[in-house]
Order: C-alpha cells, then sequence, then structure tokens
C-alpha cells in the first residue's frame, strides 16, 4: 500500500519536472528567436 502510494508519487513527481523543464525549454527558444 505505501509502496504503491509512494510509486504513484515519485512518477507524478517526475512527470511534473519534466514538464517544467520542457516549458522552460519551449520559453527560452522563444526568448531567443524574439
Amino acid at each position: 500500500m505505501t509502496s504503491s502510494f509512494f510509486l504513484t508519487g515519485l512518477s507524478r513527481g517526475f512527470f511534473v519536472m519534466f514538464f517544467y523543464d520542457s516549458f522552460f525549454f519551449c520559453m527560452l527558444i522563444f526568448l531567443s528567436t524574439v
């Protein structure tokens, strides 16, 4: 029970981190082109 909850929290954390990283990368490219 606890391990599965920890696993879902960990995967969610990685997904959020990847989402913010890709968003920051896109903003960086947008600012460099403008």
